[in-house]
């Protein structure tokens, strides 16, 4: 006969056995569950935030930005960085895997400074597709100080220079053909090249330096060949994936590498900003007066400023709509333009941190330290003193931007009102200064190592 003892014993070890058995299993049960998960948010997780969209939007993705194709005239496939992390990143650009950044952000220099055109000429010769610059200027967000920036450094530097302006609304039939860039449909115009240095570091145009700011009557057209043959960096107002379609100068068959730069500022501050600058030469009780009417007016009807459209939605992207009689909403358009960002891999300024955003610039464009000195000049902190020289800047009132919204801000209704009309914006901001942050922070990891 069995002894208790035994039986118990047996008992025992049989259930030691199992609660084994049962944490080795919940171990690997959670181990499927995490893999799953990442599965899921790499794999899955951008078609499910699409699918968020409402009414036309849902057909957002077909027209997702493109990624480089190398072959010309062909449509371009839809890349792994929107696939793989679009929805970690429209929650916060902070989620992005460490091991991601460096390929995500492509940190790899885009150019360097020569100190002659013969050297400058004999790199370019070395690369097969040499990298376009292409700086977007947003409206009232430090474009006059950059636009000074590229075209000094490209004296200096000798790099093909230019600025086009009246072009952020260029539609996507001017980039094809060699047209000239601009609006073809009825009463509508072309792109105008304002100013521009020749890579032996001359005024495009020939001018002297004390005859540039002088109006050239004669408008300058632009269109890919010229931009292809005789440019290395180019900005101005322009829409983000204009220059998707210019080819490789040294293999016409192949599209050439671009890289896009813009700078993004606090949606509040923009909006008094550019009502100030289209209504110069007032006092400071006529701006508060006015911008006071004006943010009732918007806030009554419901209309929300949101200019960030003008530029970082593609020329492609606006084409397809048109022809597929699709209408975006706010929403969609926000998280559209955030889809860009992150698609086109643009590098992102900010202004409310202008230091930290030359320093960023120049990892991307002087690798080799020739031109620190002129990024200190235009805001950078010099490296051995620390100190920050503001930069001197264009189209000043005499009435600040700060002090306008302070006495804004003393209404605390009306500054919520314009708080409400800027969200979309802000939202934009927002995402944008978190890609800032990691770029930037990227390149501080890389200096250390």
């Amino acid at each position: 006969m069995l002894s208790l003892k035994w039986i118990e014993k047996k008992i025992n070890m049989k259930f030691k056995s199992s609660l084994l058995t049962i944490k080795k299993l919940a171990i690997a049960t959670s181990f499927i569950l995490i893999l799953a998960y990442f599965q899921a948010l790499f794999s899955v997780a951008h078609d499910k935030n699409l699918t968020k969209f409402n009414g036309p939007a849902a057909e957002l993705a077909s027209f997702i930005p493109p990624t480089k194709n190398t072959k010309m005239n062909e449509p371009k496939a839809q890349s792994n960085n929107t696939k793989l992390l679009v929805h970690a990143l429209t929650l916060n650009p902070n989620t992005i895997p460490e091991i991601l950044s460096m390929e995500l952000f492509k940190m790899e220099p885009v150019c360097q400074c020569h100190s002659n055109p013969e050297s400058s000429a004999i790199s370019r010769s070395r690369i097969s597709n040499p990298t376009k610059l292409i700086f977007v200027h947003v409206f009232k967000t430090a474009g006059s100080t950059l636009r000074a920036f590229f075209r000094d450094y490209s004296t200096k530097c000798h790099k093909g220079w230019a600025t086009i302006i009246s072009c952020s609304g260029a539609e996507m039939e001017s980039f094809r053909n060699n047209s000239d860039w601009g609006i073809l449909s009825k009463g509508g115009h072309s792109c105008v090249l304002k100013d521009g240095v020749t890579r032996n570091g001359k005024d495009l145009f020939g001018r002297k330096k004390k005859k540039r700011k002088k109006k050239i009557l004669e408008r300058h057209r632009v269109n890919n060949s010229f931009l292809e043959t005789h440019v290395d960096m180019f900005g101005g107002h322009l829409p983000l994936g204009c220059g998707d379609l210019l080819a490789n100068p040294n293999q016409p068959e192949e599209k050439a590498n671009v890289r896009y730069m813009t700078f993004v500022r606090d949606a509040v501050t923009k909006y008094i900003s550019g009502r100030m600058f289209v209504n110069k030469g007032h006092s400071k009780s006529w701006y508060i007066e006015n911008l006071t009417k004006d943010i009732n007016r918007d806030f009554e009807r419901k209309e929300y400023h949101f200019r960030y459209e003008n530029y970082l939605i593609t020329p492609a992207q606006r084409e397809s709509y048109r022809r597929n009689h699709i209408t975006l909403s706010l929403e969609d358009k926000t998280e559209l333009i955030i889809h860009n960002l992150i698609e086109y891999n643009v590098i992102i300024g900010v202004v409310e941190r202008m230091s930290d955003s030359m320093e960023l610039l120049k990892h991307y464009i002087d690798p080799i330290n020739k031109m620190e000195s002129l990024f200190v000049k235009y805001g950078m902190k010099d490296p051995v003193t620390g100190e920050i020289v503001r930069p001197r800047e264009k189209n000043t009132s005499p009435v600040s931007t700060s002090a306008v919204l302070a006495e804004i801000k003393n209404d605390k209704k009306l500054y919520e009102k314009l708080v409400e009309i800027v969200k979309y914006e802000q939202r934009i901001t927002d995402f944008a200064v978190g890609l800032h942050s990691r770029q930037y922070n990227m390149i501080e990891k890389m200096g250390a190592t």
